[in-house]
């Protein structure tokens, strides 16, 4: 079972290149800009972390509004660097929008529909956050080994960090 919507299927090849394409688009712009820019461009809102939004999900893309919902907590981690789980969220939801995920998933519904891993909204939303916040390029011109180096190049968690070494197979 997938736990994500069915969506127009993506290899990672294709989902590692929208997400090199909107690196290239932001490079030069820090991290803080770079949300400040979907802030005000209405792309991102940020909502009390009580919101009944977020009873199933730590982060929410909508497709019918066009833009990300994240807790004001999450915010505040992503911009002060405090917790990469908030920006893996975000990079995750920032995955749903760029890809053109055109349904939303709700935890509260049971998605019983069978479908291929590389059509599944929340793999490929997951494959573009990784692919973004850690890019491959990167890891191998680096020679990057170890989820301690991605940690401290890309400011990731460790758990983001040792699934994406095991996906690439850079793990020892």
């Amino acid at each position: 079972m997938r736990k994500g919507c069915r969506v127009r299927p993506r290899s990672t090849d294709e989902i590692r290149s929208c997400a090199n394409t909107l690196r290239r688009m932001v490079k030069g712009t820090n991290l803080g800009s770079f949300i400040e820019l979907l802030l005000s461009g209405g792309w991102l809102h940020v909502l009390p972390d009580n919101d009944p939004k977020f009873i199933y999900a730590e982060g929410l893309y909508s497709p019918a509004e066009r833009c990300i919902f994240l807790r004001e907590s999450d915010y505040t981690h992503c911009i002060d660097g405090t917790n990469p789980r908030s920006l893996f969220t975000l990079a995750h939801e920032i995955g749903h929008m760029v890809l053109g995920h055109d349904k939303s998933l709700s935890r509260e519904t049971n998605q019983n529909v069978e479908h291929p891993l590389y059509a599944d909204s929340e793999w490929q939303a997951n494959t573009f956050a990784a692919e973004f916040l850690m890019p491959l390029d990167e890891i191998r011109r680096l020679n990057l080994m170890f989820p301690e180096q991605l940690v401290e190049k890309f400011g990731v968690s460790w758990e983001a960090a040792y699934y994406r070494l095991k996906k690439i197979k850079h793990l020892i």
